[in-house]
């Protein structure tokens, strides 16, 4: 019986790092990357698709769809990248409309589920979005992972639609206000994403494309903000501020809504019930576990952040009280576990 050999260079097994067998055939990591290269050629020449119709309905409700309360905002944001994706579509069917447009401002605490939000509300619109750390502009000897512009390009290729019309997320943007350094860090990373704002950074060669029809939304904390007139007040340069029109914030989550994300179906506890299910363990909460978790996460200050570290800890808890073998059959979780886990606070 022959060695196998790959089938399109005839790399032996012995020289490739890896071989893949197929029916009769055999192919090596080397031609499976330039297949890779050929086939993201082959997809740049197909005709770009307009974005699939919507409306504003269905974003807004994508996005409750993932994230708990902040109804004001919630709608906000929902029209706000309608309005994007209407844009797209008029020019997709060849009737453009002005350039020009208000760039957005997300303010709100940790875990408020800023991010989640402008993710699900990008993906009802079939809008590319690109997301990239503030935190990566600040240092000068700090390079991105990736440019902007081309995040932007990769996130459009993925889902075949023109990088015109994307959203740019520029998460954390509150680290654009660290104190600043002696080599003028702070206005080195704002004047970074400048020729974003000023339209004059090419997005996609290929198509011609700049960035004056990029959405840019900078979200972060800025706890305190109450205007875009404050912008400047607080460290923002004049030229970079000029480029935000509309303020969207969200607010701190209540009790009621930490509760309903550990409650409802497919929410945490169904989670970490899943979790335990395949040792033949059926984890039972009580009301007094569910009311110490929010409590718990309340006092974090985190919001869903904190609320999954709780629902995190509880499980390592729940796993550590068990002995050589986990019990089969029913196990209640009782509130004494709460505060026995890895992050549970000291006394």
């Amino acid at each position: 019986m022959s060695k196998p050999r790959c089938t399109f260079c005839g790399k032996s097994q012995k020289d490739a790092a890896c071989l893949i067998a197929g029916d009769g055939v055999w192919i090596c990591d080397v031609c499976v990357g330039v297949c890779n290269d050929i086939l993201e050629e082959r997809l740049l020449e197909t005709p770009l698709r307009a974005p699939a119709d919507t409306d504003l309905g269905r974003i807004e409700a994508h996005i409750r769809a993932s994230v708990p309360g902040q109804h004001g905002a919630v709608r906000q944001l929902a029209a706000i990248v309608y309005n994007q994706h209407a844009r797209a579509r008029a020019a997709a069917a060849g009737k453009p409309v002005a350039d020009d447009h208000a760039n957005v401002f997300l303010t709100g605490p940790i875990g408020s589920g800023k991010t989640l939000a402008v993710r699900a509300a990008a993906e009802a619109a079939d809008l590319p979005l690109a997301i990239v750390d503030a935190a990566s502009f600040v240092v000068r000897r700090h390079q991105p992972d990736r440019d902007p512009m081309e995040a932007l390009v990769h996130a459009a290729r993925k889902i075949r639609t023109s990088a015109h019309y994307a959203i740019l997320l520029v998460d954390n943007a509150h680290a654009l206000l660290t104190p600043p350094t002696a080599d003028g860090s702070i206005r080195h990373g704002q004047q970074k994403l400048l020729p974003i704002l000023n339209g004059t950074a090419t997005v996609d060669p290929k198509e011609a494309c700049d960035s004056r029809r990029v959405l840019v939304v900078c979200c972060g904390t800025f706890p305190g903000l109450a205007s875009l007139d404050d912008l400047t007040a607080i460290g923002f340069l004049p030229e970079f501020a000029a480029h935000f029109g509309v303020l969207c914030r969200f607010e701190p989550l209540p009790a009621s809504e930490l509760r309903a994300l550990l409650t409802k179906e497919n929410g945490l506890l169904a989670d970490c019930a899943r979790l335990f299910e395949r040792e033949g363990v059926e984890l039972r909460f009580s009301t007094e576990v569910v009311d110490g978790v929010v409590r718990e996460a309340e006092r974090l200050g985190t919001g869903t952040r904190g609320l999954r570290c709780v629902m995190d800890n509880l499980a390592i808890a729940v796993s550590m009280s068990f002995d050589a073998r986990p019990p089969e059959g029913p196990f209640e979780v009782g509130s004494s576990l709460l505060h026995t886990g890895p992050g549970a606070p000291e006394d």
